[in-house]
């Protein structure tokens, strides 16, 4: 069955708006600071700011695009870490982020849109984000490559997970060429609502599931529906981004935003210890901590550098 990951994110912004209500009370100088909460880069105007926020579940993945892992306790802390072409404005509708890139609809018959990523939109690790990254959320939310076998509900088995196809299973697979930074979308159905696919959080980094699963070109394993390749592939997108309490490794969950994850393990009781999470920010943005419940049921998130 075809679903949508939106509402999910829609929800996500939401509590991260009330987050950003909580920083302008809870300034540990006294003076009230402010927080953006959409997709647009975030910054804060006085460090050290404490929040906290009821929720009750720990971050577990970086990955929140598969049927067991898209949960809001992974959007809250991903909003700000994967970007996307597009974020939920203050009153709920998409908004273009053009620091990740733009796109438009170029024809109607079929439809197609033109994605068009930003020059300077790069992964943490320096490495461009393109057409590999785009094919790849692609594949793995069009439910177009079936592994033949039935799941325990009697749905057809995939090689990638997803918890929403709607969208992409009615488009081709993306036009372009690895290292292009423009795209080509055609619909083989149109679909009223093109302007909500390749959202924040939909992309991830083609460059790391090629390394880790063993793939030498995500795009040619797709276009090619070398299944051999993309059961590899899938193997990795479904599993390799979950992550136990506590871990977080940087190396193969890069940043595509104003903030990466890292783990943390100081300032809390030994009962958090290997618990925490290290928000910290990239090109001169605030840092922020991240924490699981305390005993009062609350979780904390701390503004400040990794030595304060």
């Amino acid at each position: 069955m075809s679903t949508s990951g939106t509402a999910a994110r829609a929800i996500a912004l939401a509590a991260v708006s009330a987050l950003g209500l909580a920083a302008c009370a809870t300034s540990s100088s006294g003076t009230s600071s402010s927080s953006s909460s959409t997709g647009s880069a975030a910054s804060a105007t006085t460090a050290n700011t404490t929040i906290t926020a009821a929720y009750e579940q720990e971050f577990g993945a970086y990955n929140n695009n598969t049927a067991d892992q898209n949960a809001v306790k992974n959007t809250v802390v991903l909003n700000q870490v994967l970007r996307g072409f597009w974020y939920f404005g203050t009153d709920g509708t998409v908004q273009p982020d053009k620091e990740f890139g733009t796109f438009e609809k170029t024809a109607d018959n079929p439809l197609t849109i033109k994605y068009t990523i930003n020059d300077k939109a790069v992964w943490s690790d320096g490495t461009p984000i393109e057409c590999s990254d785009i094919v790849l959320a692609w594949a793995a939310n069009s439910n177009q490559f079936p592994t033949g076998k039935k799941n325990s509900d009697g749905s057809e088995g995939q090689v990638f997970s997803t918890a929403g196809s709607t969208g992409y299973e009615d488009a081709n697979v993306p036009q372009c060429n690895k290292g292009d930074k423009t795209v080509t979308l055609t619909y083989k159905t149109p679909f009223a609502d093109w302007n909500s696919l390749f959202g924040g959080g939909s992309i991830l980094p083609a460059h790391i599931l090629e390394k880790q699963s063993g793939v030498s070109d995500i795009i040619a394993a797709v276009k090619n529906k070398d299944m051999a390749q993309l059961t590899k592939a899938g193997t990795f997108y479904n599993t390799g981004w979950i992550f136990k309490a506590g871990q977080y490794k940087t190396d193969i969950a890069p940043a595509a935003g104003p903030y990466q994850v890292a783990v943390r393990t100081r300032r809390f009781s030994q009962r958090l210890v290997n618990r925490v999470l290290h928000v910290r920010g990239i090109d001169g943005a605030v840092p922020i901590e991240v924490a699981p419940a305390d005993l009062r049921g609350r979780r904390r998130w701390r503004r400040g550098g990794p030595g304060e």
